[in-house]
């Protein structure tokens, strides 16, 4: 396309020139097309190594993955082992340089170290902050990194616990619903026979003995019946 538009200038500007000058003025177009052919090979390949280098690093997540969610020590090493070849082979085609392929290397470590922790952190987060706590646990983690995994776990223990105490208090208060009912029913049950003369001690004792009475009821209980005829049934 460049050679043509080339040609088209060529007609256009070129006509009018002698020899010497049509030469040179070839000579010049033919130097600008080599250079954007350059630049166009020199795009394409920048493409090419971005797009490998991007297949490269998904494959590695994926070998971490993997390795970290295998339920055998042979499946998790072969894991490992396909993706430290994968960066190997990067590195023996050309795509990534000595340097690229011991940052990447380093970085896949992490990579494994992090799915690990993250495993920890759904199943236990709270032993999860012991862990990561120790830097011989997970050693493959910088300090940034393990520092952000620790405050995950830390909201999940958080977060975790809230929920316990809140179910907690949920089935003290229905406990004590229940209690409180059952008192109730035990006061109305007293007071019915107060009015027909037939309250016991024994009735009274269990109000007494009830935690769902209150003292405050226990004693306008009792007093209800203090001198009457009730009281003589009760004992009092």
């Amino acid at each position: 396309k460049f050679k043509d538009r080339a040609e088209s200038a060529f007609l256009e500007y070129g006509q009018g020139l002698d020899e010497k000058g049509q030469a040179a003025f070839r000579l010049n177009f033919e130097k600008l097309a080599l250079e954007e052919a350059l630049n166009v090979r020199k795009t394409a390949n920048a493409r090419v190594v971005d797009s490998a280098t991007a297949d490269l690093d998904s494959s590695l997540d994926t070998y971490a993955q993997l390795a970290a969610g295998s339920s055998t020590q042979e499946g998790h090493d072969e894991a490992v082992t396909q993706g430290v070849t994968a960066i190997n082979d990067a590195y023996a085609t050309g795509l990534i340089t000595a340097e690229e392929a011991g940052k990447r290397k380093r970085a896949f470590a992490g990579k494994l170290d992090e799915v690990k922790a993250l495993q920890e952190i759904s199943a236990d987060p709270e032993r999860a902050v012991e862990l990561l706590s120790d830097p011989e646990v997970f050693p493959g983690l910088d300090e940034k990194r393990r520092q952000t995994l620790t405050d995950t776990a830390v909201r999940k223990a958080d977060l975790i616990a809230s929920k316990a105490r809140a179910e907690a208090d949920k089935r003290d208060r229905e406990a004590d619903k229940r209690m409180k009912a059952q008192a109730d029913a035990k006061l109305k049950n007293f007071y019915d026979s107060v009015q027909a003369g037939a309250a016991t001690a024994e009735q009274l004792a269990d109000l007494r003995d009830d935690p769902g009475v209150t003292p405050a009821e226990y004693s306008a209980a009792k007093k209800l019946i203090e001198g009457g005829a009730a009281a003589a049934s009760c004992g009092l």
